[in-house]
């Protein structure tokens, strides 16, 4: 990844695992351990993206690195703050409104609504929505829409050094 940034002429700015991958990090201390042994020794000005009060980010406040916290818009959450796995009643959130709405609360209050209609607090440096979704421009759009309506800033937390 490395080598098709420089020949780009750009970097790699932050760190976030994918799937399972990013599943583990989050709750397995031996293994967010190793993720963030690696990046400290690779580049320790990266940032690392996860869940809030999730092992991989304690693992990175441990190494000194900067870490987002970040929030899922259109997955669903459990009164634990863990996310509603895949194919479970309430794991994915569709409607653009909806979404929207979760997207100012947690920005905004610093809560999410849970699948089980409570509220749970949250901080949030960057916000989730999954592209592999039908709908996911018609989500962004309505995020972007309702944020800046709001006059609330959108930029990038991890930019250029």
């Amino acid at each position: 990844l490395q080598a098709c940034c420089l020949a780009e002429r750009t970097t790699i700015r932050y760190v976030k695992p994918h799937g399972a991958l990013y599943h583990r990090v989050m709750h397995d201390d031996e293994a967010a351990r190793a993720m963030t042994d690696a990046i400290a020794t690779f580049d320790a000005a990266l940032v690392v993206l996860g869940m809030a009060g999730s092992a991989f980010l304690e693992a990175a406040d441990h190494h000194g690195l900067r870490v987002a916290r970040e929030g899922f818009l259109d997955r669903g959450i459990r009164a634990d703050g863990t996310l509603v796995p895949r194919g479970e009643p309430g794991d994915l959130i569709h409607d653009p409104q909806v979404v929207a709405q979760r997207a100012l609360r947690m920005v905004d209050e610093g809560v999410v609504e849970t699948v089980d209609g409570g509220t749970i607090p949250i901080q949030v440096d960057s916000l989730c929505i999954h592209g592999d979704g039908a709908n996911a421009a018609l989500l962004l759009r309505a995020v972007r829409e309702t944020l800046e309506r709001h006059r609330i800033r959108i930029a990038a937390f991890a930019g250029p050094t």
